[in-house]
């Protein structure tokens, strides 16, 4: 069953206000509705049963998942802040969008205007399941190659090639009855938008609380969405989500009595929760989420409740404190060698076990392997193996045949070949 559909029986059988904005708002995107207002989209309450009630016959059970590159078509920019836009695409080919996880992300291409090359990156999905487009928000970063493409050339109309969602950063769907802590700083407020909106859908009653650190008012994306969402709900006098801003500059308006000035820190948060029975996610700067994981495992929470996730920073990989391989382990690899061929590329070399990845040893050799998130979700990076063995310190989480190789979190085990 579609998270479309299941949203749409939660309207109908529970009545719940917000879950049928939610879908109103999804449809009048679909039809081209150009106005920005999220939530005042709803219908009346006497036509909203009829509205809402799911067409069973209408329901496709096909699961458009894809491997590679899926061109897809740019239908809607939105400025969320001064230096953050959200890009929505649809799939050219007409076919539907699959599923996901409230968290997860999509890899982006683009082409290099300089040098042509085929650059890609990945961005956390900042729409919900069942929408009909996916949409990313990126964030201009100075001196960004993708980024700065994303948001200089990319206008309405024009096509970028797009994977299929992944990555192992996202809402529980197993339980609902421990509170969902989601927080946030700056663009890293986008997986966390997701979930939200994922959670609500599938779990209205389910306890959220936001924690979102901003620098000001004035770069705050989708504070103002947020905000909307919290009165909805506390004039429905559904009392699930509560939303907790913190401004570091000191001349920032607090606008909310739950607004604060300064800067998150886990004791704080904590003491808002008044428990420690909850599940975390977090996401935004590699020390903002360290710094907080680490604090709440400290305070007393339990490990497995934490996690967070970074696209190539120093804490790669999912989880609230990655423990790196042990020391002994390091050496006795750095002992070892193997000979890896890059047969396109008419390359060979001897790996020493001093390289982190087979990317990273291509990438030091001259070899030319595109790549993205380089902690084994997105497949950017996925190479034949045409001959040896690697191993993985941790399993990949994108789809791989047993002739591939994920060339960012793998290390040879054997000699190697490598179609690259």
């Amino acid at each position: 069953m579609s998270w479309f559909v299941l949203a749409s029986l939660l309207g109908c059988v529970i009545g719940y206000p917000v879950i049928a904005e939610f879908i109103a708002r999804r449809e009048d995107i679909a039809w081209g509705s150009s106005d920005r207002d999220e939530l005042t989209r709803a219908s009346k309450p006497h036509d909203r049963s009829d509205r809402f009630k799911p067409n069973l016959a209408q329901i496709d059970p096909i699961d458009f998942r894809w491997k590679g590159w899926r061109t897809m078509e740019v239908v809607g920019l939105d400025d969320e802040s001064p230096d953050c836009r959200s890009f929505r695409f649809r799939p050219l080919d007409g076919l539907g969008l699959p599923t996901f996880l409230g968290g997860q992300f999509i890899t982006v291409r683009v082409q290099d205007p300089v040098t042509g090359r085929r650059t890609s990156r990945c961005y956390s999905l900042s729409s919900s399941p069942g929408e009909p487009h996916f949409r990313i928000t990126v964030k201009r970063v100075p001196g960004g190659l993708v980024s700065n493409i994303l948001h200089d050339r990319i206008q309405l109309g024009d096509l970028i090639d797009v994977q299929a969602p992944a990555g192992r950063f996202h809402l529980g769907t197993e339980r609902h009855d421990r509170p969902l802590v989601l927080i946030a700083a700056g663009i890293g407020i986008t997986p966390m938008l997701s979930m939200l909106m994922h959670s609500l859908e599938i779990a209205p009653a389910r306890p959220i609380r936001l924690f979102y650190q901003l620098r000001d008012s004035d770069n705050a994306p989708f504070l103002g969405l947020l905000r909307r969402i919290h009165a909805k709900l506390a004039d429905a006098k559904k009392n699930s989500f509560g939303l907790h801003v913190w401004f570091s500059q000191a001349n920032s308006t607090c606008e909310s009595s739950h607004d604060r000035p300064g800067r998150i820190d886990a004791a704080q948060l904590l003491d808002q929760l008044k428990t420690l029975d909850a599940d975390f996610r977090i996401c935004g700067p590699d020390a903002f989420m360290s710094g907080i994981a680490e604090g709440l495992v400290e305070c007393g929470v339990e490990p497995s409740r934490v996690q967070y996730e970074s696209f190539g920073g120093s804490s790669k990989g999912v989880g609230a404190i990655r423990i790196n391989s042990d020391e002994t382990d390091r050496q006795t690899k750095s002992l070892v060698t193997h000979q890896v061929t890059f047969q396109s590329s008419g390359k060979e070399s001897t790996w020493n076990g001093t390289q982190e990845s087979l990317l990273d040893f291509a990438e030091q050799e001259g070899v030319e392997i595109e790549s993205s998130c380089r902690s084994g979700s997105c497949g950017s990076c996925v190479r034949g193996l045409l001959k040896g063995k690697v191993r993985y310190d941790q399993e990949p989480s994108c789809e791989i045949e047993a002739d591939e190789v994920v060339m960012c979190i793998a290390q040879p085990e054997s000699d190697v070949s490598i179609d690259a």
